[in-house]
């Protein structure tokens, strides 16, 4: 093939630019929607989450049911190990003045608990970090159901209570290795 010679390529020709551009512009605009709810999720959210710290899965188990017993949550699924996982059922509260001023006029929450575990070192006993996330839903006035709404800043200091329950149960406890 002589040098200069230019061999037609698999290139759509620009006549069908405008046309990819136009394919494309429905994927952008979900992409767009995607970010725009993921983004008011992560900045409003109905949940609490926070990581409370390590311990065995003795001390996990123990300090849960104390905890969740104190608390009058009824534990309806317990998992683990290899992973551990604590659900409860809804438990029935009041709603908090902040949430009656949004127009609830119920609120329950629960509570879920996961330890995940760690690697381990050497001979070391199977050890897991364990997250704590309460859960919040309200009865408005204006709706039938429950509805999941953003957490307000009583509800989040509620919800940051129970977790340091959690985490000074698992501190203050003594280490078993049963």
């Amino acid at each position: 093939m002589p040098a200069g010679r230019r061999v037609a390529a698999a290139v759509p020709s620009r006549i069908a630019r405008p046309t990819r551009r136009l394919l494309l512009l429905p994927a952008a605009a979900l992409y767009a929607a995607c970010v725009t709810v993921r983004g008011a999720r992560e900045t409003a959210p109905a949940d609490y989450s926070r990581d409370v710290g390590v311990a065995t899965a003795l001390d996990i188990a123990e300090g849960a049911a104390r905890l969740l017993d104190d608390g009058q949550y009824e534990v309806v699924r317990r998992d683990g190990p290899p992973e551990i996982y604590f659900e409860t059922l809804w438990r029935s509260r009041g709603p908090f003045a902040d949430e009656v001023d949004r127009g609830a006029t119920a609120a329950q929450s629960r509570v879920l608990l996961r330890g995940r575990r760690r690697p381990r070192i050497g001979t070391a006993r199977d050890l897991f970090a364990v997250r704590v996330t309460v859960e919040n839903r309200v009865l408005l006035a204006a709706s039938d159901g429950w509805q999941r709404v953003p957490a307000t800043p009583m509800f989040v200091e509620h919800a940051a209570g129970i977790a340091r329950q959690l985490e000074l149960r698992l501190r203050s406890g003594v280490r078993r290795y049963d």
